[in-house]
């Protein structure tokens, strides 16, 4: 499957909740593999690095490289190619 027609999938399916595994952190946020197979990128707002590298906080919750969130398609990035998910508030 190429990005076009994961999107056009993503797109049509808004509301589906997907199981993503945190596999990297960075300053723009959480990268993601969702279902297994697709990456994404997942924004977290009001982030603060936690206590090494493999974490962030964000709102008194802690994302660490490794933790499964339940995710939904918010967008496809054009500018940076990117995939990009919200996390579904539990």
């Amino acid at each position: 499957l190429d990005k076009i027609q994961i999107m056009q999938y993503l797109s049509a399916h808004p509301e589906r909740e997907y199981t993503a595994l945190i596999y990297s952190i960075t300053k723009s946020g959480i990268s993601v593999l969702v279902n297994d197979i697709i990456t994404g990128t997942v924004k977290i707002r009001n982030a603060t690095p936690g206590e090494n590298a493999s974490e962030v906080v964000s709102d008194d919750k802690v994302y660490r490289v490794g933790d499964r969130l339940r995710v939904t398609f918010k967008e496809y990035n054009v500018k940076n190619a990117k995939l990009v998910f919200e996390v579904v508030e539990e």
